[in-house]
């Protein structure tokens, strides 16, 4: 079961991501998860991510998930870097910091990469407060579920510009939006045991990775929104 922990705040397209907001996940005294509450390497990250949750219709299904996606690809977090920033440089409100997730050991669940892809997956998150703090906050190692779209670095006309576009990742790569917040999940445990973590929904469940592919139960939704 999902635990939701936080849905505040204005959606940023351009990402697929949110932007900041004020609410804050409960961090257990002993670090350890149960069924109620996250692991303090989860809270620790929800902690920091629910200020960056986001307002949106949720999709009841990883099907419908799969639907609004280029891509679902499965893997790990292979490295988390600084990445672009978007918004407009001279606006102090507007210039919102990310951290650059490459996903590693990639397996296309559906869709395809394009051939100029080095087969990573290179996915910026609204990064709150420092993007070098909130990176180290994301376990190198995880295994990843990754629902998303390329973004195109010729944004259309009055679209959220993207400075410093090919930022913490080689340049030419392709980048990849989350189709929604719901669209990048985590298992933050240290052995593959799935204490999944969904970062962009600032939501927490414990359940195999597997159930949030297509076809799968989990998709980082409250039972008020079914």
């Amino acid at each position: 079961m999902v635990t939701k922990l936080g849905f505040k705040a204005v959606l940023v397209g351009v990402l697929g991501g949110a932007v900041l907001s004020g609410c804050s996940a409960q961090v257990p005294a002993d670090g350890i998860a149960s069924e109620s509450r996250p692991s303090a390497i989860a809270a620790a990250l929800l902690n920091a991510s629910a200020l960056s949750s986001a307002d949106y219709d949720p999709v009841e299904t990883t099907d419908e998930l799969a639907e609004i996606s280029e891509i679902v690809v499965k893997g790990r977090v292979a490295d988390v870097q600084v990445g672009p920033v978007v918004g407009y440089l001279d606006d102090e409100l507007s210039d919102i910091p990310t951290v650059m997730i490459t996903i590693d050991n990639v397996e296309v669940e559906e869709g395809e990469l394009p051939p100029e892809s080095d087969g990573k997956v290179y996915v910026p998150l609204i990064a709150p407060g420092q993007p070098e703090e909130f990176g180290k906050l994301i376990p190198i190692g995880s295994l990843v579920v990754f629902y998303g779209n390329q973004i195109a670095q010729v944004a259309d006309k009055g679209a959220t510009p993207i400075n410093f576009f090919d930022a913490g990742r080689p340049a030419g790569q392709p980048m990849y939006g989350l189709a929604n917040p719901q669209a990048l999940v985590l298992d933050v445990s240290s052995d593959d045991s799935g204490e999944l973590v969904w970062p962009d929904a600032n939501a927490w469940a414990e359940s195999p990775i597997d159930e949030t592919l297509p076809g799968g139960d989990e998709v980082a939704i409250e039972p008020s929104h079914e």
